[in-house]
């Protein structure tokens, strides 16, 4: 391996030129010219690529965790060929949190970085021991998102040929807060012998559904009924709920008493154990699971929290409930739309107005400035009209808000006034109309 660290590479003349196994960390290529060049499978966190035109540019299996791509041409499916490019600055200045596959292929976890090794990939710290063999480890950093990883692994030294008589096997794994993982054994000819799978029990929510809400000194009545009545059907995914066990009660009957513990008993002011475990089976039943100054809920004159009531979308009895805003469930959905996709087609003036989209799922613009934004800005999103859900949102195929068009070229007009009530617009897919 050639190891060009810190190296400075700026303005130069690189056309052409083969970093192919490099270790350049932390070297400088800033405007030069790397037209056709190629970093196949080289250790490039750190480096700098600011202002470059990157397009023909080989980053297949590269690193490049941490490297900065600012202000340069460099498309998504070269950076998803990367082996990392997690903590990446991005052309428009993001950091990249992306979903790239730990993936050595059909091999094992030598790179060609020299020594042991670390690299953290999207969700998921990858990690090898000993160079000199195949055994990895592999660990979920988060359960909030998944990743995906495919890993030859050697398990001659691992596993009795009593129990599994492979000297390797493929591991394919799809990790969330479920784990399902797939093995197969296989020959020294790369022929199938045996296949075996294993999956976690169901994961605490439910799928497609990513948002939760906080519902402060909700009795559990109130919750359950919440759910089937609204949570459930705008797509919340969970809910944050308020102490559950015994508390201390003061005389003024403050919200932190509730944080006063005195017993492991389910007995609270929001109900009895019977009413929560009630609660939780009926949340779940709509597919919204549990998550778990001094003045109080609202309350009679002896401390007993008032139930929640409804009037036409809105809570009553000095209940405010910011998860029934038309902006607020509106957006939940739009966020079970555009799931994981990745930041594209950034915009922004240097102050307080930005648009982006997510992949080609959604798109949304945000005028914070005390001045109108008027402009054509890109989207990736298909041609057509389009139902911007903060004004308003789809009632029977019709839109009772803005609605949006985008040209076939995937252009659309924004107009946002300061003044608007939500000086902001967003759209997505299930959301045409």
């Amino acid at each position: 391996m050639t190891f060009l660290a810190s190296t400075d590479f700026r303005y130069a003349q690189l056309s052409r030129t083969s970093f192919e196994q490099t270790s350049c960390t932390a070297a400088r290529f800033d405007h030069a010219n790397l037209s056709n060049a190629t970093f196949r499978y080289a250790d490039a966190k750190g480096a700098s690529f600011i202002r470059i035109d990157l397009i023909n540019v080989d980053f297949s299996h590269a690193n490049l965790y941490k490297a900065d791509f600012t202000g340069s041409n460099i498309t998504d499916s070269q950076l998803r060929r990367a082996l990392s490019v997690q903590d990446a600055k991005l052309p428009n200045g993001t950091l990249a949190r992306d979903s790239n596959l730990i993936n050595n292929g059909q091999a094992n976890c030598n790179v060609s970085v020299v020594g042991s090794w670390k690299v953290e990939i999207g969700n998921v710290t990858a990690v090898m021991v000993d160079e000199n063999t195949t055994n990895c480890q592999f660990t979920l950093q988060s359960v909030a998102t998944g990743a995906t990883m495919s890993q030859l692994i050697d398990l001659s030294s691992n596993f009795h040929k009593n129990s599994w008589p492979h000297s390797q096997a493929v591991l394919n794994a799809r990790m969330s807060i479920g784990v399902s993982i797939h093995l197969r054994g296989i020959n020294s000819s790369g022929q199938i012998l045996v296949q075996q799978n294993f999956r976690t029990k169901d994961p605490a929510s439910a799928p497609h559904r990513h948002t939760a809400v906080h519902l402060f000194e909700w009795k559990w009545k109130d919750i359950a009924d919440e759910c089937i009545r609204f949570l459930g059907p705008s797509g919340y995914a969970a809910i944050q709920v308020s102490p559950a066990s015994e508390h201390a009660v003061f005389s003024n009957h403050p919200w932190w008493q509730r944080y006063q513990p005195v017993s492991y008993k389910l007995e609270s002011r929001s109900g009895n154990e019977t009413e929560f475990k009630d609660m939780v089976t009926i949340c779940n039943s709509a597919s919204v699971r549990r998550n778990n100054g001094d003045q109080g809920p609202p309350s009679d004159d002896f401390g007993n929290t008032n139930s929640v009531s409804i009037s036409n979308l809105t809570c009553t009895d000095r209940w405010i409930c910011e998860h029934r805003w038309r902006q607020i469930y509106n957006m939940v959905g739009f966020r079970n739309t555009a799931k994981f996709e990745q930041v594209r087609k950034w915009w922004d003036n240097g102050n307080n107005q930005i648009a982006f989209g997510l992949g080609d799922k959604a798109f949304i613009a945000i005028n914070n400035d005390n001045y109108n934004l008027s402009r054509i800005l890109e989207t990736a999103l298909p041609a057509g009209r389009y139902c911007d859900v903060i004004s308003g949102q789809l009632e029977k195929g019709r839109c009772t808000g803005k609605i949006i068009m985008v040209q076939s070229d995937g252009k659309v007009e924004v107009n946002i006034a300061d003044t608007d009530e939500d000086p902001m617009i967003a759209i997505h897919i299930n959301a045409k109309v």
